[in-house]
């Protein structure tokens, strides 16, 4: 159940963090551009009486708690769809106006959705076109922005790009000090610098953690000193997963067998 359970959490917080740093700031900026947009508050002619209603150029317009004036139109859509709610002031009522009449996820989400999808095809179609070279090589030279542009390109390579390591077989290395036989992959070959040091060839060996076999440590040790197993990759695999517990048939001491160290013929160098 993990993957898709973890497949889910990470749209969802996709989606969150969408919805708090684009979604959110972008209707707060649709919703001012309109309010100035639709903004029509008047003030009674000076010496007038202070009536609930007054008209301007023929229009209607009620007044408010704060003592502005807006049109009819505006004060009754807002009080027919939220009967009883008061509106203190013009701004208050215009952004409840924009609100109902123009910001209704209805009509938000799938507009945002579309601009989205269309905001990240341009982008692919710039960067295909070579913008994306020159927008790296100037992160690259800012003294501040090119250490956090450097990190953050090595986690989206490592999260996105297909990264595959084969694993060539499994040993059994003494580790992590001589007499503690451990469990591992071997991924390649050694590095020169090391085998020099060595004195012989040497191997990488990844040695998978408990039950996560995602994390552990990468050694590199003598050919000499890495055991062939006789286990496939997929056996070694649920050997870390399940802590031990999981080992093939015929790995299992027969029941009756001597347990002295005469009963094993031991682990030959490969």
């Amino acid at each position: 159940m993990l993957p898709p359970v973890l497949t889910i959490v990470i749209f969802l917080w996709i989606f969150g963090t969408v919805q708090v740093y684009v979604l959110k700031p972008v209707t707060d900026a649709s919703r001012e551009a309109l309010v100035w947009l639709l903004r029509d508050v008047r003030e009674p002619p000076a010496g007038a009486e202070a009536k609930l209603t007054l008209e301007f150029d023929g229009q209607p317009f009620i007044r408010l708690a704060s003592g502005e004036y807006i049109p009819a139109a505006i004060a009754e859509a807002v009080r027919a769809d939220i009967p009883g709610k008061p509106l203190p002031n013009a701004r208050a009522a215009y952004e409840e106006y924009v609100n109902l009449r123009y910001l209704r996820p209805v009509i938000v989400v799938p507009v945002f959705i579309l601009a989205f999808v269309m905001v990240l095809y341009l982008l692919g179609k710039l960067f295909a076109a070579g913008i994306g070279g020159f927008i790296e090589s100037v992160a690259r030279r800012l003294p501040v922005v090119r250490s956090v542009y450097a990190s953050v390109k090595k986690v989206t390579d490592f999260a996105f790009v297909e990264n595959e390591v084969e694993f060539k077989r499994v040993v059994a290395i003494e580790f992590p000090r001589k007499g503690i036989w451990t469990v591992g992959l071997v991924t390649g070959e050694g590095m020169l610098d090391i085998a020099g040091a060595a004195h012989e060839p040497c191997v990488t060996v990844a040695v998978p953690g408990s039950p996560v076999p995602f994390t552990g440590n990468v050694v590199t040790v003598p050919k000499s000193a890495a055991h062939d197993l006789n286990i496939t990759i997929d056996e070694a695999l649920q050997f870390f997963i399940s802590c031990g517990v999981v080992v093939p048939t015929r790995e299992l001491r027969e029941k009756g067998e001597p347990r002295g160290r005469e009963s094993f013929s031991g682990l030959q160098p490969q």
